[in-house]
């Protein structure tokens, strides 16, 4: 069918922090929506409540109106934890199966590659089996990796009525879909297990001339040390079908060392890039898994310098100075300074020693029948007009919920809680925390570049100071320094004689943002507060202190922690920070 003006397309990377969510939403003449698709709903840290009110904000996703479809691309957590977090509505959806609901029993060739009694596995089966009873949500299967029935051929969907617009799978579960098993050729000689990066999903949307391609973390490890080469097979059967080049590129696996396949040993050269040869490349960061890799930064950067074309990085994304990758990366923004076709939305120097997309974070597609729109609505937002699409890059960073906050950039507390908490926990916690800084510091003297003062930096910057100060002591030094943030912060008040602290001391009002941000880190979404985060999260201060010390199932490992820090410390202190007398200090005021 001919296309016309009358439809719009449109292409959201959302900002989750880090991960995955990319909304395909089709509009009429009216900008009326007429079809919404999920790829993947990524939500590390605070990022489903980001994508939650995104969804809501700007695709009017609600009860009343779900997407069409929604597609987990494999079943690792930054790509499936907001399904489940932020209660996502939907109609029919397609993942690789693996589990039971009903009568619907759908098993992949290859399996899944994950644990079905993960937690995030089990919340994501929760949410689907939600939509089934709320809007009869339908499964849709890929039919080239059924392991009972399979049937060779593209699985393809419409995007509305007579839009001419189609979501087309070309590999899944490790098979390509003329019914290749890419990893059957490769199992002789893998030396490590299946990982669900190796059985993404890969799709193209197609209009007419326009080609996006997203693929999850497909993986292209050539050495198969780590991972499966998917990308090199699937890469010769889109040429064999003639679906080469593509338009646009959501990159593979977020730009990790595994993907996007070099041609040759010279890994300055690019040769899924030179194959599929994008328009445009859209990064979809996740500093907490430190990709991307420098090596894929330094291929891209010859892409894309050498092609002048635009590479935009969506979430968080943001280095250091001695960090190999802010080389690449401040290469890549001086390379695209003066050249209006190699764009990027990398600010260097937001601070002193610090490359990053500074709050544009949020990449936009649109294409209407053939021709770029108009300017966006949002006056604010930065428009690059490609040849036949718009790049849109929102400007400013989309206001969180998370962390029980009510100003983002001002990180004001709202919540209060029982005083027992104090000793018991949130000292102990502190001392835990500082314990772990002054290991960090001790593993910066050993390596280049040093992850622990750049961490700090970022997270915990009124606590520099401290460490310049001080020599000797520093654990206890740096714990109680978080104690003292936390009494100006926090007053301890009785009702009916239950005491509890409410986030309203006057010395909070004269913090600098340094500080505001160091004792936001310390308490909310932080391993070493456990116990507080269980309270917060469940939005309810009626816990007894044995709740408190029986409760199981939370764990928050600290996103992108130096030197891969995991698991939580033991709660126990030999030396406590001094509470201070509080009435003191907030008439001192």
């Amino acid at each position: 069918m001919a296309i016309t003006m009358d439809w719009l397309l449109e292409i959201h990377h959302i900002d989750v922090g880090g991960g995955e969510a990319t909304a395909i939403v089709v509009r009429d003449s009216s900008e009326k929506i007429v079809s919404r698709v999920l790829i993947d709903a990524g939500a590390e840290g605070g990022g489903s409540e980001s994508l939650k009110k995104y969804i809501k904000q700007y695709l009017q996703v609600d009860a009343a109106n779900p997407f069409d479809y929604i597609i987990a691309s494999h079943y690792h957590n930054d790509h499936i934890d907001g399904f489940w977090q932020c209660k996502i509505p939907f109609k029919n959806y397609i993942d690789a199966g693996g589990y039971t609901l009903k009568d619907d029993k759908f098993i992949p060739i290859n399996g899944v590659g994950v644990k079905t009694s993960a937690n995030y596995f089990e919340g994501y089966k929760q949410q689907v089996a939600a939509n089934v009873g709320a809007y009869n949500a339908k499964r849709m299967k890929i039919p080239f990796i059924d392991n009972e029935n399979p049937v060779n051929g593209p699985l393809t969907i419409k995007l509305g009525t007579g839009t001419g617009i189609e979501l087309i799978c070309y590999c899944a579960n490790g098979v390509l879909a003329d019914g290749v098993n890419v990893l059957n050729g490769q199992k002789a000689s893998k030396r490590r297990a299946l990982n669900p990066n190796d059985l993404s999903f890969v799709f193209i949307l197609e209009w007419e001339n326009f080609r996006y391609f997203t693929a999850g973390d497909l993986s292209g490890d050539k050495t198969l040390k780590s991972y499966y080469n998917v990308e090199e097979s699937l890469i010769a059967y889109l040429e064999k079908l003639g679906k080469l080049p593509v338009t646009v590129l959501k990159v593979t696996h977020h730009g990790s060392e595994y993907s996007s396949y070099p041609a040759s040993s010279d890994t300055t050269k690019d040769g899924f890039l030179d194959k599929l040869r994008p328009d445009t490349l859209i990064v979809p960061c996740n500093i907490s898994k430190k990709v991307p890799s420098p090596s894929f930064l330094q291929r891209a950067n010859s892409y894309c310098t050498t092609n002048k074309i635009p590479i935009l990085f969506v979430n968080d994304m943001f280095y250091f100075k001695g960090d190999n990758r802010y080389t690449e990366i401040l290469s890549i923004q001086s390379n695209s300074q003066n050249n209006a076709q190699f764009f990027s939305n990398i600010l260097p120097n937001d601070t002193e020693n610090k490359v990053s997309n500074n709050a544009q974070s949020v990449v936009v597609l649109r294409r209407s029948g053939g021709a770029p729109i108009g300017k966006p609505k949002e006056s604010s937002d930065t428009y690059i007009a490609r040849k036949d699409y718009a790049v849109i890059i929102k400007n400013g960073k989309f206001e969180r919920e998370g962390g029980f906050i009510t100003q983002p950039d001002q990180y004001e507390f709202r919540a209060s809680f029982y005083a027992y908490l104090l000793d018991a926990h949130i000292i102990p916690g502190f001392r835990n925390q500082a314990e772990a800084i002054k290991g960090w510091l001790q593993q910066d003297q050993l390596t280049n570049p040093k992850e622990g003062i750049n961490y700090l930096t970022m997270y915990y910057p009124a606590l520099i100071a401290v460490i310049e100060k001080q020599s000797e002591n520093l654990i206890d030094a740096l714990a109680q320094s978080l104690t003292d943030l936390f009494h100006d912060t926090f007053q301890e008040k009785s009702i009916n004689g239950i005491l509890y602290y409410s986030p309203d001391n006057p010395a909070f009002n004269e913090f600098s943002l340094d500080q505001k941000l160091t004792l936001y880190n310390s308490l909310i979404r932080n391993k070493y507060q456990l116990e507080l985060f269980y309270v917060l999260d469940q939005k309810n201060n009626d816990y007894t202190q044995q709740d408190l010390d029986n409760f199981k199932g939370y764990t928050w490992n600290n996103k992108g922690e130096p030197y891969e820090s995991s698991g939580i410390e033991k709660r126990t202190a030999t030396s406590q920070p001094k509470t201070r007398e509080k009435k003191a200090k907030i008439d001192g005021k």
